[in-house]
């Protein structure tokens, strides 16, 4: 393996983890953007419920009803929908948000293993000629090349 060839090696695997970092800068961009979101949708959620509680109260007011026994158990009922849909928000963001991160830490690592790999190989084939590589089968199913030894099935006419 030359010079040239490290040098290639070593701007390929420098230039696939600058991509990787790209990555992940994008992808937490926007796994910020969908936390954010979610925040905004569950303080709007929490709002409606607000809202609805407020609602169901006065229409109790209304019909000559005191705010006890039944009617407080159905504003408290509303109120722990409510916050049972906020806390789902939130999660369902989180859940999004982590997901996003971990896919492209995910692709950023698998495209730099590629790259170490693809480098590899194709330094490692620059020393090796076609005469270097011997293949002996055997009748047994045993496979021999370059002191390698495994089990391979059986083919007819070998």
């Amino acid at each position: 393996m030359g010079i040239e060839t490290i040098a290639l090696t070593a701007l390929s695997v420098g230039m696939s983890a600058i991509q990787g970092q790209q990555q992940m800068k994008n992808a937490k961009a926007q796994a910020n953007a969908i936390a954010q979101q979610g925040a905004l949708d569950a303080e709007r959620k929490a709002r409606e419920t607000q809202l609805r509680a407020a609602r169901v109260k006065s229409s109790f007011l209304n019909s000559g009803l005191t705010l006890e026994g039944t009617p407080m158990n159905v504003i408290t009922g509303t109120y722990d929908v409510g916050l049972q849909d906020v806390n789902q928000i939130i999660g369902n963001a989180n859940a999004r948000s982590k997901n996003i991160m971990s896919e492209a830490r995910s692709a950023a690592l698998g495209d730099l293993m590629q790259s170490v790999a693809g480098a590899s190989f194709s330094g490692m084939g620059s020393g090796i000629s076609p005469g270097d590589i011997s293949w002996n089968a055997a009748p047994t199913g045993v496979a021999q090349s370059n002191g390698i030894t495994w089990n391979t099935p059986r083919m007819a006419g070998f």
